[in-house]
């Protein structure tokens, strides 16, 4: 069975990539070592089709979400033909549990904030992982480092 579960925090705002076939979104959740509060781990997430507008609607850095979904492992060449290795977790769920700051300070009158406890559940997505390569991975890789 591959299956993971994070909680955590956003380190940065999503980014949405468009692909020949499905819109995707990465993301970097900084999750805490449960043994030990002074580590923190983490982890790259990619998000494929509806999830991809939810994240990019309502989940911003600093938020606290949870997710859900299985680990995947892929390569590619970049254009100085070194191979890139990446680990990424593969979105099933995402819940918005908490936002920056608080739930309780945001702007009533917002139509696009989403409520604390907010979760995006869709049936497990498919997807190749042809779709997340791209010629310009290398360049994105490196603008996107920190």
């Amino acid at each position: 069975m591959n299956k993971i579960i994070l909680i955590g925090r956003m380190v940065k705002e999503p980014i949405e990539k468009e692909t020949a076939k499905t819109p995707v979104i990465n993301f970097t959740l900084a999750c805490d070592d449960s043994m030990s509060f002074d580590k923190s781990y983490f982890f790259d997430c990619v998000a494929f089709g509806n999830h991809v507008k939810f994240i990019s609607q309502y989940v911003h850095k600093g938020d606290l979400v949870s997710v859900d979904g299985r680990l995947i492992k892929r390569f590619y060449v970049n254009k100085e033909n070194k191979t890139i290795y990446v680990t990424e977790a593969v979105v099933d769920n995402i819940n918005l549990l908490q936002k920056h700051g608080s739930a309780a300070s945001a702007p009533k009158d917002d139509v696009h904030q989403a409520p604390a406890n907010v979760a995006y559940n869709s049936p497990k997505q498919e997807f190749n992982a042809k779709d997340l390569e791209k010629e310009d991975d290398s360049a994105w890789l490196e603008e996107n480092e920190n």
